[in-house]
């Protein structure tokens, strides 16, 4: 082989290196975007599953304060209807 087909065929894997690692880098710069976008998005849904959580937990407290009124309104008419029974008695 001489020079000029020597230097042609260095030329030729040089440019074949470069493409090479120019897809390398496109390839992991695509993968890094992806992964950015994959944490935003999971960002996104663990702060809406907690505005969720605490939505879900107001909506209990009001349901157990409800409840809690309503026994307490039925255990103080029960005890108005006992006391005025027993007044009613003697």
């Amino acid at each position: 082989m001489d020079t000029r087909q020597t230097d042609k065929r260095a030329d030729k894997e040089a440019e074949r290196s470069a493409r090479e690692q120019k897809r390398r880098e496109a390839w992991l710069a695509r993968e890094q975007a992806l992964e950015e976008a994959r944490n935003v998005a999971q960002a996104k849904r663990a702060e809406k599953s907690q505005v969720e959580e605490g939505v879900h937990f107001a909506k209990e407290q009001k349901r157990r304060e409800a409840w809690l009124a309503r026994e307490q309104t039925i255990a103080d008419a029960t005890e108005a209807r006992r006391s005025s029974e027993n007044k009613n008695r003697n």
